[in-house]
């Protein structure tokens, strides 16, 4: 969900210049709306192979410019209320100027979390990519997996900012892409 905290307790939401959000059930679009993560459609979700996409993007910032998120799931229909979505939450233990030190490297903790009551699935995979240049161009870096908790190392320059990116996928298939721009 865009502009959460690291902390998976902690709801976050943002003014955004634009949001589009688009939910399709097995191939079809059912439903597309102007908000960031937020897509209706009336009456019991059935089952099937879902994908949502959503996308913002905010100017009175210099943090967090665009947000992006693909969500592709197998829900098991009404008898599974719960939909088997997960985030990736990143912690990068930033100053209270939402900074960190340049010019060496930089640890950043990263966590997938599943929706809380949808069906247990541990972590398969998860790749985390950088970029140094607002997303024009990126490099994958090394995950070291502790549990549902993952540690990467980031070598960022001495000025500028960084953007994060990255793709977990449950043991039951479910998958998500979320890049952070800036």
């Amino acid at each position: 969900v865009p502009f959460h905290s690291a902390a998976a307790e902690v709801w976050g939401s943002s003014e955004v210049d634009a949001a589009r959000t688009v939910m399709y059930q097995n191939g079809k679009q059912v439903c597309e709306s102007g908000e960031p993560a937020q897509c209706s459609v009336e009456g019991t979700p059935e089952a099937g192979d879902y994908r949502v996409v959503t996308e913002a993007t905010r100017s009175f910032t210099d943090l967090s410019t665009k947000i992006s998120s693909e969500w592709t799931f197998r829900h098991n229909g009404p008898a599974a209320p719960n939909l088997p979505v997960q985030v990736v939450r990143f912690d990068p233990g930033l100053d209270q100027t939402n900074s960190a030190p340049g010019g060496r490297p930089h640890q950043v903790t990263v966590t997938v979390h599943r929706n809380p009551g949808a069906a247990k699935a541990g972590v398969r995979s998860l790749t985390v990519d950088v970029s140094y240049d607002d997303g024009v161009t990126w490099q994958r870096t090394p995950v070291a997996m502790i549990g549902n908790r993952s540690i990467v190392v980031l070598h960022h320059p001495t000025t500028g900012y960084v953007s994060l990116r990255a793709k977990a996928v449950d043991t039951a298939g479910n998958a998500v892409d979320q890049t952070i721009v800036h």
